[in-house]
């Protein structure tokens, strides 16, 4: 056996691992920009619904309010818990795919790119970058939306 026909099995192991790679930051990814987009559109929705309007005989108790209210907020918490839970793992993810691209002789890879655009620059330059990404999106959604549950809650209130 010549030194080629080793390494065969060695980098057809590193191509598998680099798909699962891929599949897996793609899944995590696309649900985390799901969430981002679903939440604020349904729980915008859920309280202009709910919230009481001038002389409508059917509005919502008011004191129902502050239960809805403080549910929602606690579901936006627990949704932004998971996100950044999804958020480490991509790093972890990024870090991964850029080992493997690097085995792989791919200098210019996603993983790679990813990696030097969120972690391989100044501290200022990789702030930025952060907060204009999806990590940023997070850190302005989630608060935002658990702001306006808790809103709701405090209409319950008065």
């Amino acid at each position: 056996m010549d030194r080629d026909d080793e390494k065969k099995p060695e980098i057809e192991n590193i191509r598998t691992e680099y798909r699962e790679v891929c599949a897996n930051h793609r899944a995590i990814t696309d649900f985390r920009g799901k969430l981002l987009t679903l939440l604020p559109l349904v729980s915008g929705a859920g309280i202009y619904v709910l919230i009481p309007k001038q002389s409508d005989p059917h509005a919502l108790d008011p004191k129902y309010l502050v239960a809805i209210g403080v549910f929602g907020f606690l579901v936006t918490l627990g949704l932004f818990l998971h996100e950044l839970r999804g958020i480490q793992e991509c790093g972890q993810l990024i870090g991964v795919g850029r080992s493997l691209e690097e085995k792989m002789g791919l200098p210019e890879g996603q993983f790679v790119q990813e990696d030097n655009y969120y972690h391989k620059q100044s501290r200022l330059t990789c702030f930025v970058n952060n907060f204009k990404g999806p990590v940023g999106a997070a850190w302005i959604i989630y608060p935002s939306v658990s702001l306006a549950w808790l809103f709701v809650a405090i209409l319950g209130l008065r």
